[in-house]
């Protein structure tokens, strides 16, 4: 295979690692939105409550929305820890900082004009390991 055609080979490989950077990265922006607000949900509620329970002596009635407030925000956390959405979006700014990396790594090597076929195919070959390693514990 001649030089020409594995530079193309690694200008398409980083067109991929640049698409999967921007997958990952949206993806991390989109579940970091939802566990800031829901983080917001749960503040607010906590803070209901607690405004409640100190207003309670004077205004019986609002013990039971103090109640509600925390039963609330109780059920909130819990659905928060279970749908592990910390985890997924530690995971996914992982992955796209590691693709985002692997983008570069391949924008240096193109750049550089005295290398051999011999070395290209090895930095294809080795490139084409980082991809599997990164598919191998990115999610979904």
């Amino acid at each position: 295979m001649p030089i020409k055609d594995k530079i193309e080979a690694l200008k398409k490989i980083k067109a991929e690692c640049k698409n999967n950077y921007r997958q990952y990265a949206n993806r991390y922006k989109r579940l970091k939105k939802y566990d800031n607000i829901i983080d917001l949900t749960t503040s607010i509620l906590n803070a209901s409550s607690i405004t409640l329970i100190l207003s309670t002596p004077a205004i019986p009635p609002l013990f039971i929305a103090s109640a509600v407030c925390s039963g609330v925000q109780f059920v909130v956390c819990r659905v928060q820890d279970k749908m592990k959405i910390k985890d997924k979006y530690s995971q996914y700014l992982t992955t796209a900082n590691q693709y985002y990396s692997l983008m570069n790594e391949i924008l240096i090597v193109l750049h550089k004009n005295h290398l051999s076929n011999e070395e290209y195919q090895s930095y294809i070959e080795e490139v084409t390991d980082k991809i599997n390693l990164i598919r191998d514990t990115q999610i979904l």
